[in-house]
């Protein structure tokens, strides 16, 4: 629990400490002041801490958008018909990429509603681990995926507590983008990871996460306007709901990441819909990245 000091005056003081809903402690010290205009102080100056506390809590809280009822019914909506860019895209590269899975321990972060680990037990693992915030997806996991060797974890990405050298492979499927912290996952994962083994995710494109205008178009010249590209941090998007948060990175900052934590590169893959033109089409510019990592087996 943090501790927050509130100091009304430098003089004598008593002490008072309260434990309050902010999830920090507050301790403050209020000088030999007559009663009624100390309360006043301390509870005009409590308001100020306890506001300021539970905005940057709020800053900081993990968003578990899958759980909102609206997106969650239009996003099953979605996967269901089988519309949007992950069956078409997403799903057949990374499984590309992931290459056989016969008898690997696997992890799978985000796993939402278990269509990976159920393909991944189809194709002879030796166990899969699904973690997901969302209670609502891991309901649905639980439910879609019946079998001895698939364990299902409900909680954040960042709040999984990671067994050192346990997986032969993690995965990842369209989940990074909503992480603040992504060095400190991919840190995880490496910890997790048995030497040698594999680590493969796709995420947001960074075309995509800065905020990807109309196309601008003149005499058959594309031009892609993006909002501040080299800015990296949090963007608010409108996706099945408004107000989804989603983080970020230029594309050199996942691959440095990746490189300085001593991840080995193997593969990098921006699929595009088949066919695709810049000017028929003004979103046919890659929406996803995939990379292929591993571990080396280092003395």
């Amino acid at each position: 629990m943090g501790i927050v000091d509130l100091v009304v005056s430098p003089q004598r003081s008593d002490s008072l400490k309260l434990n309050n809903t902010t999830g920090f402690e507050i301790k403050a010290s209020c000088s030999n002041i007559p009663l009624p205009l100390n309360l006043q102080i301390w509870d005009t100056s409590f308001s100020l801490i306890r506001n300021t506390i539970n905005g940057n809590k709020q800053k900081l809280m993990k968003q578990n958008i899958y759980d909102n009822p609206i997106f969650h019914n239009a996003y099953m909506q979605l996967r269901t018909n089988d519309k949007g860019i992950n069956n078409t895209l997403e799903i057949p590269a990374m499984r590309n990429l992931s290459g056989s899975v016969e008898n690997k321990v696997i992890l799978d972060l985000g796993c939402g509603f278990g269509h990976q680990a159920q393909y991944l037990l189809d194709h002879g693992a030796k166990e899969v681990v699904g973690v997901d915030i969302s209670q609502k997806m891991i309901h649905e996991a639980k439910t879609r995926v019946q079998s001895r060797r698939v364990h299902f974890v409900n909680t954040a990405i960042e709040d999984y507590d990671m067994e050192s050298e346990k997986f032969d492979m993690v995965v990842s499927s369209l989940t990074l983008h909503y992480v603040r912290d992504l060095k400190e996952v991919f840190k995880k994962v490496y910890l997790g990871l048995k030497k040698g083994g594999t680590f493969v995710f796709s995420i947001e494109h960074p075309m995509r996460t800065a905020g990807l205008k109309d196309w601008i178009t003149s005499d058959h010249n594309g031009a892609v306007p993006l909002d501040e590209y080299e800015k990296e941090g949090l963007r608010l998007q409108f996706w099945l709901v408004r107000g989804v948060k989603k983080y970020h990175r230029k594309l050199s900052s996942i691959l440095n990441t990746l490189i300085a934590l001593e991840f080995s590169i193997r593969s990098v893959d921006e699929p595009v819909y088949p066919g695709f033109s810049q000017i028929e089409n003004p979103q046919s510019g890659p929406p996803i990245l995939i990379i292929k990592t591993t571990k080396e087996n280092r003395n």
